[in-house]
């Protein structure tokens, strides 16, 4: 859980995996920090859903069998697509990686 207003002053309150119960703490007292900010796959996902939702409705209300969009419109929501693909591809690389190293270091601390 975060608290309080952006930056390093910001407080988190962390809950241990362990069952070692709850600890707040500001960020700036964190040895490892990475500040992720926004998620430009999310929003790419809900504009992509935005536009095709628009574009449905107002299909329907008109009463229209079909909805006709540009060869650049199509063009780039396929290269949007393909950044996606790799993103996710990027990340779950990166979420297997953290699991092996949150393994190795679990099986450090039963040592």
């Amino acid at each position: 859980e975060v608290h309080g207003h952006e930056g390093l002053e910001q407080e988190v309150t962390i809950e241990w995996d362990s069952g070692a119960g709850h600890e707040r703490l500001r960020l700036a007292s964190l040895a490892r920090i990475e500040w992720l900010g926004e998620d430009v796959a999310a929003d790419l996902v809900a504009n992509l859903k935005e536009f095709r939702q628009e574009s449905l409705e107002g299909a329907e209300e008109a009463g229209a069998e079909g909805v006709a969009m540009s060869v650049e419109h199509l063009q780039n929501e396929v290269e949007a697509l393909r950044w996606m693909r790799e993103e996710l591809a990027a990340r779950a690389a990166e979420a297997e990686n953290l699991r092996k190293i949150n393994a190795e270091l679990k099986a450090q601390r039963e040592e």
